[in-house]
């Protein structure tokens, strides 16, 4: 594989090439911290991910690092991660991800530096220890010189409320040298008011407070203070004793400091640390607390303390489901990369920095993370219902500070059928229904309701004749799970036939949770199968997309613009939930087929805006170009989750296999780097087929792809099915594999299904408890 490949340790990529095209990332994430690093340093560092204040983030397009070391010699200034401003010194560059750190190498000549990053297990901090190693045959002199470009903001603020204008900073250096930056709070508020120390294990002889004082006109690459000098230190400098004249008050801060000279003899190691630990609130013990965790993150023994913690995070969510498979290379990416990329969103929330969760892609993601980790997923739920709306609908976002809020009220109606799909996997995985008894409010009634008052209203809202159209379906008011039909139903005449799919599926599980109501579900499920069956199915043997506004069907055998079109998520989701009967399987399954392209299998074909459409919204406006996002391309949450899903549902053993290869990042015969661009081990949004990039990957590490695959292998796949009472198993293996097993865990015990197919093609099942 060209630039890298995977290496020998679980979930660990080696890179080799500092220059790539577009920078390949990897993730850190507890409780405490999330670190995002690219093959050029760390880019993004963020407390109590994913909606926390951030400490660094690399502006969109810039690979320069915002946290860099420089180390400045007679030979010119070098850096412990790859930066522009030396690449003719460079002579040699490796980065390996791992899953407790990363770890870098780059030679200068006879100079080499080794760099490891990583995150706290114990508080919010991130750690950095470099060394320094001359190979060479003559003595060196260098000074140390680490630099922090100072953030230190919420996720989201109003373009007025600039960050420096609430920040302060100084140097300290008893009892340990650290720049100090605190942090105001526009709101006025004491919760969101805090503090940071950036400490170092040398004894700093200057130190520069002034963001642009340090970088000048050379920014983070080269910066100015590498040619003059920086403040002298005083001595005894403590927190909250420095004299105001030494401070940063309203300017850009940055956090650098330089050591005095040093020497390293031929053959000799010469070592530092950093570290960034931030704390909450303005008080004093908090302000000695953070100090003191700063401080000791710089000592060996708490950083290798710290990779344990991640390799304990990394091995509960990569224990909990091991497939032992014929593919070796898939066996290798589902049971390592595909868990911790579903950690990795758990922690990202998609990536979007906005102060806010989706309804939908929380609700998603947890029903992936809830088989490796129940209690996450539970909390999330409970988060979520807490935000929902008196008439039983949900809010597009929510706030993550919680019902008090500033929410996202784009009307989607599709996301109360993913809250309700993330209670039924919470009830069945647990195996009892005690959630259904803890009490939460509604988002504009303070008083608490059991949780079964919330599912009840959830339903009722898309059971209603006030939330059905002309033809019985469920109402698409400003979107289903496709946000770019955003314009099809705002008049209320919109029909979503995804959503209608997706509500006669929740009817036929949802009597495990509430069998009293039974009856009542199986006749409910029955008016929607007829009404699809009757108004959207068409005589080509395939699902019509949305009944718009206009009057008209979009993504049918002859759109407004003349063109026939297949729309592959809602002809997956009718597959699901059983619209359509077995014999006419094959004939839906012919039509899917025909949307696979040179990059996989498309949302549906031709792209829309040659011609506009009105009710299409920005996809039939031209506004979304043709081969973006979901206009006609591989947008793989639809495009491979859900198709993936429905295949393993309709067992069409023949394309099971290429699904996943398509889905999945590492296969070079289909996605080839030079070709693609993003990481080979990060799953991507959709795949680009505009004339100018064939095949690129867009916004990888942010897609519902992740759990939907997760879910689809073991649930579809592999066939295990849970329920509140006992397993069922019935797999979907590719035509060409012989014998796949899983082993798992389930309400803590250790399980394993193996299944073998016999001379005739038939499976044979072994489980063991």
């Amino acid at each position: 594989m060209k630039y890298g490949d995977f290496s020998s340790v679980p979930g660990s990529f080696f890179i080799n090439e500092a220059e790539l095209v577009r920078p390949w990332h990897y993730i850190y994430a507890n409780d405490h911290m999330l670190l995002k690093v690219s093959q050029r340093g760390p880019v993004l560092s963020q407390v109590q991910p994913p909606c926390g204040v951030v400490l660094f983030n690399t502006s969109r397009g810039n690979q320069e690092t915002p946290w860099q070391l420089f180390v400045e010699t007679d030979r010119g200034a070098l850096t412990a991660f790859p930066s522009v401003a030396n690449v003719a010194l460079r002579t040699g560059f490796s980065c390996e991800f791992l899953p407790d750190r990363t770890e870098y190498s780059i030679h200068y000549g006879e100079i080499e530096i080794k760099t490891i990053l990583g995150i706290s297990n114990l508080e919010p901090g991130i750690w950095m220890r470099s060394a320094l190693i001359n190979h060479g045959k003559e003595n060196l002199r260098f000074r140390w010189l680490p630099a922090w470009r100072v953030l230190f903001a919420p996720a989201a603020m109003a373009p007025w409320d600039m960050p420096e204008l609430y920040q302060s900073a100084y140097f300290i250096n008893d009892p340990v040298n650290a720049m100090y930056v605190e942090r105001r709070d526009p709101s006025g508020n004491d919760a969101g008011r805090g503090g940071c120390f950036m400490a170092v294990s040398f004894e700093a002889a200057e130190a520069e407070p002034h963001y642009r004082e340090f970088s000048g006109y050379g920014g983070m690459s080269m910066p100015v203070a590498l040619n003059r000098s920086m403040p002298e230190v005083l001595p005894h400098l403590r927190w909250g004793e420095v004299p105001l004249e030494r401070h940063n008050i309203g300017s850009e801060c940055a956090g650098a400091m330089r050591s005095k000279w040093l020497d390293a003899a031929s053959g000799e190691t010469v070592e530092m640390s950093a570290s960034l630990v931030c704390y909450h609130t303005s008080a004093a013990a908090a302000v000695q607390q953070g100090l003191t965790a700063a401080q000791r993150l710089l000592s060996l023994e708490m950083q290798n303390s710290a990779c344990q913690g991640m390799m304990d995070i990394f091995n509960a969510c990569t224990g909990a489901i091991k497939y032992d498979l014929p593919d070796k290379k898939l066996e290798n990416f589902l049971n390592y990369f595909l868990p911790w990329h579903l950690y990795w969103v758990k922690k990202l929330d998609r990536g979007w920095m906005t102060g806010m969760r989706g309804t939908r892609d929380s609700s998603q993601d947890f029903s992936g993370v809830a088989l490796f980790d129940l209690n996450a997923a539970e909390n999330i739920l409970l988060q979520i219902l807490s935000c929902q709306k008196s008439d039983g609908s949900f809010l597009r976002q929510y706030s993550a500070s919680g019902p008090e809020g500033k929410h996202d009220t784009r009307d989607y109606v599709d996301s109360g059928c993913w809250v309700l799909e993330l209670l039924y996997d919470c009830i069945r995985r647990r195996g009892n229904k005690d959630i259904l008894q803890q009490k939460v409010r509604f988002l504009e009634d303070t008083n608490e309701y059991p949780v079964a008052e919330h599912a009840a209203r959830a339903l009722a809202y898309y059971l209603t004749p006030g939330n059905r159209g002309i033809h019985n379906l469920v109402l698409i008011h400003e979107g289903d799970w496709n946000d770019s039909l955003n314009n099809a139903g705002l008049q209320r005449r919109g029909e979503s036939v995804m959503v209608s799919c997706q509500v006669a599926w929740l009817m036929s599980v949802l009597s495990e949770i509430f069998p009293e109501r039974e009856e009542e579900f199986l006749n409910a499920r029955q008016e929607l199968i007829s009404a699809l069956r009757k108004h959207a199915l068409n005589e080509s043997g395939y699902l019509n997309g949305v009944y718009t506004d206009g009057d008209f069907w979009l993504f049918c055998e002859k759109d407004p613009d003349g063109e026939k079109r297949v729309n592959s998520v809602v002809n997956s989701w009718g597959v699901i939930a059983g619209v359509f009967t077995q014999e006419e399987l094959p004939k839906v399954f012919a039509h899917l087929k025909s949307l696979r392209g040179p990059c996989g299998y498309r949302l549906f074909y031709p792209p829309l805006g040659k011609r506009k459409i009105p009710f299409g919204g920005r996809l039939s406006t031209g506004d979304i170009a043709p081969g973006l996002f979901e206009n006609g391309t591989v947008y793989n949450h639809g495009s491979h989750g859900f198709l993936l899903r429905a295949a393993a549902a309709g067992k069409q053993s023949d394309m099971i296999e290429d699904i996943l290869l398509c889905a999945l990042p590492y296969d070079q015969s289909r996605h080839p780097v030079e070709t693609v661009l993003s990481e080979p081990y990060g799953i991507v949004n959709y795949y680009r087929e505009t004339a100018d990039a064939l095949g690129e990957g867009g916004h990888p590490f942010i897609s519902g792809t992740v759990s939907t695959l997760y879910r689809a292998v073991f649930e579809g796949v592999m066939g295990i099915n849970i329920h509140t009472d006992r397993i069922e198993v019935s797999p979907a293996l590719p035509e060409n594999w012989q014998y796949a097993s899983c082993e798992f865990i389930h309400r803590g015990k250790k399980c394993q299904v193996k299944i073998v197919r016999d001379a005739d093609g038939k499976y044979i099942f072994t489980k063991k408890e």
